[in-house]
């Protein structure tokens, strides 16, 4: 059974995603040990944790926007948090669907 891992984990996981732009590609394990430490009942982490892999890695667009679509659904919020730095760096690496990333974002952080 996952233990309930804090935002301040992830958060600290997750920063250098935030920081550089430049790092995304190394940061797929990253991501990968955060979603390992999450626990199913954190629906903000997850919320973050899948715009993160729709927002920046190709392989997740199809099960990534099914699965914010799902969070979004049940109601995960991840209310203030900036995701602006990562729909630019999707519109520099061509996403093919930014009006849905921001969509994603609007809903999850406001």
């Amino acid at each position: 059974m996952k233990s309930t891992v804090t935002f301040k984990e992830i958060f600290t996981i997750s920063l250098p995603i935030i920081l550089d732009s430049q790092m995304c590609i190394r940061d797929r394990e990253k991501i990968d040990i955060a979603f390992s430490l999450v626990n199913n009942l954190q629906l903000n982490l997850l919320a973050e944790l899948w715009f993160y892999r729709y927002a920046h890695y190709k392989e997740w667009y199809i099960v990534g926007e099914q699965e914010l679509s799902k969070l979004i659904d049940v109601g995960a919020k991840s209310i203030g948090w900036n995701l602006q730095p990562h729909i630019e760096i999707a519109k520099r690496n061509n996403h093919p669907n930014i009006q849905r990333l921001q969509e994603f974002a609007d809903l999850i952080t406001k």
